[in-house]
Formats: structure tokens, sequence, C-alpha cells
């Protein structure tokens, strides 16, 4: 009898207990940390996890509450010690009930296995960093600072006291490094980025490493960026985290707290005068990183059109909170979609001044409010054909507003967890600067 079925029949001879879920967590992680073009360590991390989650049903004043707790187990402790404490911290929980995913649904399969990252992954790494190599020696003037490369595989298994039993396995590449630049009279500059992959042919460290060698000489002779109200125009790294706020607003937990704005049939932007946003939530898109085809708690996970031409149409939730609210359970945002617009990237600049920014220190919109306050870390001042480099200052403005005026370009990309237009411009947002 396997590990999770031994704990499976513990948790069933648990007298007091109204539901169980396990999800084993078995990963392997090949790794390898370079200083400039030296090995500093190479390893391989094992690990094998269990996330045992144990509700308990009472009364309170003549309703019925569901407590949870959650423990983390790992082979050779003791099981029903571990177990006793998870229930009695439980029996001091008092949330809503809901119930688990029952057995013998569907699911999708989408493809999460690059078989020679779980086959040869030392080979993987090997390759990674020589990549690395060979773009740096491209670039003159660059050196590499440190880098840290992973290849990573996993087997997930979720099984609950509904009969449950889910499991799916995925691969991952982790590639950071960091790049120093400098010129004559200056001090040197560096530039870091953090790309992660499912397969190895998407990760194309090569085009990155290109990419920021660029940003660090730029911010060699990068300025403040001027104060005022501007057109921006976002890109790259910027996209990972632009829609987030409409992700959170979309979700059930927004919802059931009453906090989110978002009303089915109902536009998310009020008086709209740019292109309209149509936004998907993308659990199945072929090398995403939230591709997946269940969730946390083995529920099946589905694409979902969330906003179509600016009108919200429905709420990812999981099954928690779509039992909390009476709707269809969809699992949780997966992959950002936005639908591409109609013009090319080129019309997006016309006019001006204009910024185009791609990089920022942190830039994530308060999901309550949709407020944003993004530092500059990478971007260009645009005018009349000409694109200086800037940096620092901030962006600042709502997410309401800002997107009454958006813009989509027609091109696309694909990053981690996002698939859509390559830049998106939103006009009038108040920027931070000289």
């Amino acid at each position: 009898m396997s590990n999770i079925d031994t704990i499976a029949g513990t948790l069933n001879n648990h007298v007091g207990l109204s539901a169980w879920q396990i999800r084993r967590t078995r990963s392997r992680s090949n790794q390898l940390y370079l200083i400039g073009n030296n090995t500093e360590s190479k390893r391989t991390v094992n690990t094998d996890r269990y996330a045992i989650t144990v509700f308990v049903e009472r009364e309170v004043e003549g309703r019925k509450v569901l407590g949870e707790s959650e423990c983390l187990y790992i082979p050779g402790e003791e099981l029903k010690t571990k177990i006793g404490q998870s229930a009695a911290m439980a029996a001091l929980v008092a949330n809503e009930p809901f119930m688990l995913p029952e057995a013998r649904q569907k699911y999708e399969v989408p493809e999460t296995v690059d078989l020679e990252i779980k086959e040869r992954p030392n080979a993987i790494v090997d390759r990674i960093k020589d990549d690395i190599f060979s773009a740096v020696n491209l670039e003159k003037g660059v050196c590499l600072s440190a880098a840290e490369i992973y290849a990573n595989h996993q087997d997930i298994t979720v099984l609950n006291s509904r009969r449950l039993r889910v499991e799916r396995e995925e691969t991952e590449i982790y590639a950071e490094f960091a790049l120093l630049a400098g010129r004559e009279g200056c001090e040197e500059v560096e530039a870091s980025s953090a790309s992660r992959a499912r397969f190895y042919n998407n990760l194309k460290i090569g085009n990155t490493v290109k990419e920021y060698a660029g940003y660090a000489f730029d911010s060699l002779t990068a300025q403040l960026p001027p104060t005022g109200r501007f057109d921006v125009v976002f890109s790259g790294e910027a996209l990972d985290t632009l829609f987030n706020w409409f992700m959170v607003q979309a979700g059930g937990v927004a919802r059931y707290q009453l906090w989110s704005k978002f009303e089915e049939g109902i536009p998310v932007v009020e008086n709209p005068e740019g292109e309209r946003l149509t936004l998907i939530s993308n659990p199945i898109l072929p090398g995403g990183m939230r591709t997946r085809s269940f969730d946390v708690q083995g529920l099946p996970l589905r694409r979902l059109e969330v906003i179509k031409d600016g009108i919200f149409q429905a709420r990812t939730a999981s099954k928690r909170y779509a039992d909390y609210l009476g709707i269809p359970p969809v699992g949780d945002f997966g992959n950002v979609e936005v639908a591409p617009g109609v013009m090319p990237k080129d019309d997006l600049f016309q006019g001006g001044p204009i910024l185009h920014l791609c990089r920022f220190s942190t830039f994530e919109p308060n999901g309550v409010t949709g407020a944003f306050s993004g530092e500059i870390r990478s971007g260009w001042l645009v005018d009349k054909g000409q694109h200086t480099p800037i940096k620092g200052g901030a962006v600042t403005g709502t997410m309401q507003e800002a997107f009454r005026r958006a813009y989509f370009s027609k091109e696309i990309v694909q990053r981690e967890s996002y698939k859509g237009p390559a830049y998106v411009k939103l006009c009038g947002l108040d920027i931070g600067g000289e």
C-alpha cells in the first residue's frame, strides 16, 4: 500500500472528521548556481510532501459550521499525532460549509511535461548555461554577474473523502541571471531577469539576455521622466501584472466578501472611449505557467470568457466560493488571455510625447480599489521619432479610469502566464518624475 493510501486509511479511521483531503507533491529539482562564469554549486533536491486538510462539521447557535485545518506531513513523522492536532485545531474554526469536489469528473489534459526536462534534467541545465554564456558573449560591454538555473519535475496527486483521486505531472525551468554593464566615465549598472517556462523551447533565454543587456545599457544614460499627464504604452514585464485587478475583481472571493465592482451584464469600465477589453481565464493554454488540469482541491479547470467587449460575463471561483455563491465551480483564474486590438504597434505611438514602459520595481494594482503606483525601472520617452531612456519616477492612477481609453496592439505575445497584445496603450496617466 502506498503512503497516500495509508494516510487515507488513517483519516477514515479518525473519529469526528466530516471530510478530508490529501495533496501529495513529489518533486525533483536539478539546480546550478553560477558566480560569473564559474560554477558555485550544483545539486539535486528531492522532496515528497503531503498536505493533509481535515474538516470538522458542528453546530453553533443552531447553524452548521465547518472547521478546517491543514498540516504538512513528511514520511517518517508521527501521522496519527499530526492528524489529531489538526482535528483539534479544525474544531475551533467556524466557516460556512461547502463540499469538496466529488469523484468521476471530466478533466482537460493539457500538455505540461517536457520529456527532456523530466528524463535528462542535467543536460537541460547545462544547455541553458551555455545559452546564457553564448548570448552574453555577443553583447559588448556586458558581463554575467551571477545566475541560477533550475530544471524541475513534479507529480501531484489529490485524494479526498468523496473518493476523488486525480493525478498530474508537470515540468518547469527557472532561469535567473544578473548582467553588469558599464561605459567609460559611468558606474556599472545591473539588470536582472527571472524567467520561468514549462518547456525548454519556450524559454528563449538568449533573447532575454539581449533584451536585458539593452536595459542595462539604457540605465547608464537614463533620465527621470517628465512630470505630467501622458499616454503610456505598456509592454514586456509590465504585461505580467497589468490585468491583475480585473482577475481579482472577477473572482469568487471578491463577490462573497462584497467588494467586487463587477456585475454580470454590466460594463467593467464606465463610459469607455477606447477599445473594449475581452479577458479570458485559460488554464489550458499551451505552455502557460498556470496551465493545469485541476486546482489544489482536484476541481477540473475550464477556459472561461470572463469579460467580453467590456461586459462582465462570468465569475471564476473555487469549489468553496462557488458553493457559497451558488454558481458553477470553474476554479480560480488561470492564465490571462486578452483579445488583441486592431491597430499595429506603430500606430499606438503616434502623437506624443508618449511613455513606453516595460519594467517596474513593482506594479500591482490594489485588488479592491484598483489604485496603482508603479516605480519605473526601464522605459523610454518617445517623441518625434526619438527614444530617450528613462527610469525612476512613477506612474499612478486607477484601473477603471486608466482603461476608459485603452488600446491594444494587433501583435500578440505569450509570456509566462499571459497571452495577448504585445503592447497596451492607456491614455492620460499621471507621471511623477523630474
